[in-house]
């Protein structure tokens, strides 16, 4: 659960907490899983933000609809770590 946790709100580097996992005693299984499923989110909004962005075509289309959503999601994954700091740090 906790290498799920920060896949999916990447507060350590990805480097990192891939060398602290070989160094513990996780199971590679655990580890593959929690990875898997802790990436996909960040993965979808990417190539979603990406196929967008690839649409647009004129200065209008940068108002459309799927567009706007493809930016408020890229924003809220690149949110996660601040507003979990902004929470942790009240529960303090």
């Amino acid at each position: 659960i906790t290498i799920l946790f920060f896949r999916i709100v990447p507060l350590v580097p990805y480097e990192v907490l891939n060398y602290a996992c070989g160094l513990s005693k996780i199971k590679f299984r655990d580890y593959f899983l929690a990875t898997f499923l802790g990436i996909i989110p960040g993965v979808i909004v990417s190539a979603f933000f990406g196929g967008s962005l690839g649409e647009i075509k004129s200065m209008r289309d940068i108002f459309s609809p799927k567009f706007l959503v493809a930016i408020g999601l890229m924003i809220f994954i690149m949110a996660i770590p601040i507003i979990y700091r902004v929470i942790r740090k009240r529960t303090v």
